[in-house]
């Protein structure tokens, strides 16, 4: 029997099978582009008591009815997914008939279509993909381990279910210590990716209530710690006793504290992503490895001298602009040179970007908006935080105010 969808379908008794009392199982066969699926009927009759042409029973008429209903309710079931603009396949029209809705889903069958989505998606960064696959690998073990189960219903997603989550990522160790467990920024950040991918679902009309609807998440205030110019000038002209190691980590943190790069893109810099220009000055041009966009700051004066610094044999190999030392190392060597200046900070890599946003730019009366393009930052809010610490930038502009 041939639908408008291109579907056909046939009830035939499966003989090869039966039941011990002489009856065989009644199947329905269905037929969808070029696919077909079998699905065992409630019906079962004798060899001899079943026509194949009419597909029907010759004697039991409460079969038959069975059958017509079933018959009907194929159609109704393609004509609602049709109706919900759903795709149809096979599993979708079987998942119908079996008295499951197609709106019926698994969490984490559908949390893992939505990352098939994300990772074939080029316009994400490849962080993006990997933390969605993170917070996946946290969602399964909070419902192995918590729910005891393989997967839930989606339905089941409710307040306490992201309650119960939010807590159990709290629990998670971090991986920094051996005690250490996830900050709450950190544990916000997954429930904002189980958040986005319930939405939806919501959205899709898979489920019927937002169950975030009352979740707040609540972020915890960072610190940020930078170096002031009086000990960024310390560390600059301290005099490292010709220690090639450490000369090479602290160029490589200035250079950072100057174009405010990421390690893995102040490493990776080659020099064809230098623009040289004697009328706009030199400027840096690359795709961040973060957030995959492109990026463009000046070369300061600084940057220049640290980019001339390093030029020799290893960079007409490499192409690279500053040396290669791994991120670990660097911090180790940071830790050494800040000892010896006397700085009594943590120094590690990642405070240079916090430095060039703040002592390098800001605190000279550089434009929020100019920093923001600078660190490359998609939205000027991540930049805020950078002018709630400067209180010599707010100073400034208060001392320009009363003069005025």
């Amino acid at each position: 029997m041939d639908i408008t969808t291109g579907l056909s379908f046939k009830f035939y008794l499966q003989t090869n099978k039966s039941r011990g009392d002489g009856k065989h199982p009644i199947y329905l066969r269905l037929v969808y582009k070029s696919k077909k699926i079998e699905i065992a009927t409630d019906y079962d009759c004798e060899e001899q008591d079943f026509n194949i042409q009419q597909q029907r029973t010759i004697r039991n008429h409460a079969i038959n009815e069975g059958l017509t209903k079933m018959e009907a309710k194929i159609h109704s079931s393609v004509r609602k997914l049709e109706d919900a603009g759903a795709f149809i396949d096979l599993s979708a029209i079987k998942d119908e008939l079996k008295g499951k809705s197609k709106f019926d889903k698994k969490l984490l069958e559908y949390y893992n279509e939505h990352l098939k989505y994300v990772q074939s998606n080029p316009q994400l960064a490849k962080n993006t993909k990997n933390r969605y696959l993170d917070t996946q690998k946290h969602l399964i073990k909070f419902i192995k381990s918590i729910k005891k189960r393989s997967d839930v219903s989606i339905e089941s997603v409710d307040y306490k279910f992201i309650s119960d989550f939010d807590l159990f990522l709290l629990n998670q160790p971090s991986g920094k210590t051996l005690t250490s467990t996830l900050h709450r920024n950190t544990a916000n950040k997954h429930i904002t990716r189980f958040k986005t991918v319930i939405l939806k679902a919501f959205n899709e009309g898979i489920i019927k209530k937002n169950p975030f609807t009352n979740i707040r998440v609540k972020y915890t205030p960072t610190t940020i710690t930078y170096l002031t110019q009086e000990e960024l000038d310390m560390l600059e002209a301290h005099d490292l006793s010709g220690n090639e190691s450490l000369q090479k980590s602290r160029d490589i943190f200035l250079f950072s504290c100057y174009t405010g790069l990421r390690f893995k893109d102040a490493l990776s810099l080659e020099m064809d992503k230098i623009v040289f220009s004697k009328t706009n000055g030199n400027s840096i041009r690359l795709k961040q490895e973060k957030t995959d966009e492109y990026v463009e700051m000046p070369v300061l004066k600084q940057t220049q001298a640290i980019i001339d610094r390093h030029d020799g044999e290893y960079r007409k190999i490499t192409g690279k602009v500053l040396p290669q030392i791994s991120n670990q190392k660097v911090n180790a060597f940071l830790k050494m040179i800040a000892d010896a200046v006397g700085i009594k900070k943590r120094l590690t890599h990642h405070m240079a970007r916090h430095t060039c946003a703040t002592t390098v730019l800001l605190s000279q009366n550089v434009p929020l908006e100019v920093v923001s393009k600078w660190l490359g930052h998609n939205s000027i809010k991540s930049t805020q935080v950078y002018g709630k610490i400067t209180n010599k930038y707010m100073m400034e502009h208060a001392k320009r105010l009363n003069e005025k």
